[in-house]
């Protein structure tokens, strides 16, 4: 019997590096909308500091979508270029999963190696 604690590590939730990449898309976008951001571990600490009224109420409107566009979202991040399709997409206002635009990073990353490019640090392929 597998216990509660247990559960999300062993049946039907992400894997540790799934959700490792979810939790460093939400970073992503929190630091996109000027959020000072740290990651620990699966936890993402994003602070807003001395902003007016209505930009604090547009941040948590912006909260409340990301945290339901990426609720489950680690389950299908099954390539680091699924890491910058979540942050676009987001960002952009679609709130689904594209596999056409990872398909297109994807294929961006393969033709930049083949012209000698690199990606810079933390980007697929480094």
């Amino acid at each position: 019997m597998v216990a509660e604690k247990d559960w999300d590590k062993t049946v039907g939730a992400a894997d540790d590096v799934r959700r490792n990449r979810r939790v460093r898309a939400i970073a992503r976008v929190m630091e996109q909308q000027d959020f000072t951001v740290k990651v620990k571990g699966d936890q993402v600490d994003a602070r807003l500091l001395k902003y007016p009224r209505p930009v604090i109420e547009e941040k948590l409107e912006m909260i409340g979508r990301l945290l339901l566009f990426t609720r489950q979202m680690d389950m299908l991040m099954d390539s680091e270029y699924s890491v910058e399709a979540v942050v676009q997409n987001f960002l952009a206002g679609n709130y689904r999963y594209d596999q056409a635009l990872i398909d297109q990073l994807r294929q961006g990353q393969a033709n930049a190696a083949g012209t000698g490019a690199r990606s810079g640090p933390g980007e697929p392929g480094n």
